[in-house]
Order: structure tokens, then sequence, then C-alpha cells
């Protein structure tokens, strides 16, 4: 049975310099849907927004996670399946999510523990499912609050895309984290500035170019 669904998670960077990455992609969406409604696809979207920020107590890393389906980590990995409520096929309601997700910005960013929790999204069966996972941002992969264990865990990354058979669409800044996670089967990577929010980008080009690779 072909694909009739497009579902596409947006890893979101909510780090201090990311303002004009949000907009970017909240204004330009439809350079991605409308190709892919063109083929009569249904498209659903989802994110998943992460910021780590100190601990006041000790000093440590708290992470503070958002999708659609709320606040933490409960709404990808709560028993029952929340899957309806992470994703969104109304594109309007979905830009204004970004929005207001690009309020708050500070902290650092770990790359790697965002992606891990986009691709466990409880996505759709893949015999009519495509599986899109897209992850923007202005820092490389190896900054903010990546610690050395989360670059050991690069290779399963890469394992758990192609089992689960998604495809891996990356903007940011080219590392070697990011060569080895584009060695998945079918991703793309697109080699962007570092340090400025990714203000300088193109988004309309840049997700003409995602839907066309999907």
């Amino acid at each position: 049975m072909a694909s009739k669904v497009v579902e596409i998670v947006f890893v979101m960077d909510r780090s201090g310099s990311m303002a004009p990455c949000f907009e970017g992609l909240a204004a330009h969406l439809d350079s991605v849907v409308r190709p892919l409604q063109g083929f009569n696809f249904e498209v659903r979207m989802g994110f998943v927004g992460c910021q780590v920020l100190k601990d006041p107590d000790d000093g440590g890393g708290v992470y503070v996670m958002h999708t659609l389906g709320g606040h933490g980590f409960d709404p990808i990995y709560q028993q029952g399946g929340v899957g309806g409520a992470l994703f969104t096929t109304d594109g309007a309601a979905f830009s204004g999510a970004l929005r207001d997700l690009a309020s708050g910005l500070q902290g650092d960013e770990n790359h790697l523990v965002a992606l891990d929790c986009a691709l466990d999204f409880p996505f759709s069966p893949l015999g009519t499912t495509r599986r899109v996972v897209a992850l923007f941002s202005d820092e490389r992969i190896e900054d903010g609050s990546v610690t050395p264990n989360n670059l050991l865990q690069v290779d399963a990354l890469v394992n758990k895309i192609m089992a689960r058979r998604i495809l891996f669409f990356g903007a940011l800044p080219m590392s070697p984290a990011l060569e080895q996670l584009a060695s998945a089967d079918g991703c793309q990577v697109e080699s962007v500035a570092g340090g400025a929010g990714l203000a300088q980008v193109d988004f309309g080009k840049l997700l003409g170019q995602m839907a066309k690779s999907i």
C-alpha cells in the first residue's frame, strides 16, 4: 500500500539565539506542506523543543522539553500513547505553537537527547506513513550541554533512524557528529553558519528542499 500520510517532527533548539529560526519556520511551513498535499498526502506535524537550564541548587542540567502534547517527557513515553495529541494537520495552529515556543528562549542545547525523543514519537504505521524528523539549530551537535557519553550514542541513533525508516533532515553547522548521523540511509543535511539563530537562512528554500527529499 502506498504511503498516504507524512508525519514530520521538528526538533527545535530553544537556546537564547534561536528566535529567528522559529519565526522562519512558522512563516514558511507552507513551503513543505503544500507540495506534499499536491501529491495527496495528509501532512501531520509535531515538534520537540528542548533547552537545558542550570539547576540553581547543584549547578547541573535541567531538561525542559515541550511538545504539542505538553511539557516534559511524559507525552512521548507514557503508557497508552497520546500520538494524536503530538501531531496536528492544522498549519496555522502549528505555526502559532512554534511562535509560542519561541518565548522564553534561554539556556543550552542538547541535540542528541532531543533527537532521541523525536525518533521515539508514536508515529503511524510504516505501511501508510512516511516518517520525517527535522533538526534545526545554529549550534553544532557537539556544543552546548552534550556530554562525551551522549556522543557515544550517535551510532545507536543512526541505527534507530534506519530501523524505524525515518528520514532525517538536518539544518545546522557541519560537525563530525552530524556527518555520522547523515550516514543513515536517505538522510539529508544542509550545512548552515552557526551563532546567529539562523537569521540568514532562506527558510522558504530550505523547507522546499526538504519537501523534495520526502
